[in-house]
């Protein structure tokens, strides 16, 4: 009975349906249609796995109509192929992980308050500032976007989360070169009464002298020697030419960089770059695979005169 009601769901109601049937089971404030405004730009990847599926990637005119009524745009003309550019894909990437982020954070948050469950609305709320802070880490700045746009919209159960909210979606803004979006952003927030931590990270994304709220941060244990290296926040504070002088002068003369953690080196989404680096570790696998036949098949037995031999 379950596998049929999912299987109804997933395949026969369309994603609309299935936003509906979410609120419906989860209450009405799990609304994910009113609360994420990319929700037609997923129909439309979800038209294009139909039209790639079914139609074997042709552009019908059934798809170009049905697209057009969402909004999106389309320029593959009627009867052409669908191009799947690395651009298209990290699009549709960044859709469905914001998509999903949003999603699961309104419903855990409905659970939370429905069982009045501070701690677990404020997991809630830590989790999906999480997610975007990880969606800033590997670059994916439209993702990270959308769930913190969200996020900023949203009364969160604690005031922290709020200001660390506010930090990573002016970094969002200020690393696609939209530095006015930053400023209006940090503007919005008291900086007087913010921590030492939420000043530091004002100074530095206004590219002001953050020295003494490093210190500050620092000597009050809100900022690790670490941090100042990790977070994607520093990156332009860790470029300056005093930099290395300002850390010795803040944390000491034997302060060393934390050692590099092991890079990742497939499926980061740093753009094209990660397509190539899938392929090639593809290929390698292939080689290794026709290495390993050839060894398998040297060693096979062979048969001379009538016996055996190795």
């Amino acid at each position: 009975m379950v596998e049929a009601q999912v299987t109804d769901l997933i395949r026969n109601q369309d994603t609309l349906e299935q936003l509906k049937w979410i609120r419906d089971q989860l209450g009405r404030d799990v609304d994910v249609r009113s609360q994420f405004p990319n929700v037609n730009a997923f129909r439309g990847l979800e038209l294009r796995r139909h039209a790639i599926v079914h139609a074997g990637g042709i552009a019908t005119s059934e798809y170009l109509r049905r697209l057009k009524a969402l909004g999106e745009h389309e320029s593959a003309s009627e009867g052409t192929q669908l191009e799947l550019s690395s651009t298209y894909i990290e699009g549709a990437w960044d859709n469905v992980y914001a998509l999903g982020m949003v999603t699961v954070h309104l419903a855990s948050v409905a659970r939370a308050r429905r069982l009045k469950d501070a701690d677990q609305e404020a997991n809630a709320d830590a989790r999906l500032n999480e997610a975007a802070f990880w969606a800033i880490g590997q670059q994916r700045y439209r993702a990270a976007e959308a769930i913190l746009e969200y996020a900023n919209r949203r009364t969160l159960s604690k005031t922290t989360c709020e200001l660390m909210v506010c930090v990573n979606l002016a970094q969002t803004y200020k690393w696609q070169g939209r530095n006015q979006e930053c400023e209006t952003l940090l503007c919005e927030h008291d900086r007087e009464a913010a921590s030492d931590q939420f000043r530091l990270c004002i100074a530095v994304l206004r590219e002001q002298d953050a020295e003494q709220y490093l210190a500050r941060a620092a000597g009050s244990g809100a900022i690790r020697l670490s941090d100042l290296y990790e977070w994607p926040v520093f990156t332009q504070f860790r470029q300056q030419e005093e930099f290395a002088a300002i850390v010795e002068r803040v944390f000491g003369r034997n302060a060393r960089p934390p050692l590099e953690k092991f890079p990742a080196s497939l499926l980061n989404f740093s753009h094209e770059e990660t397509l190539r680096e899938l392929f090639g570790h593809l290929e390698e696998l292939g080689r290794g695979a026709q290495e390993r036949d050839a060894e398998e098949r040297e060693q096979e037995p062979r048969v001379v005169d009538g016996g055996t031999v190795h």
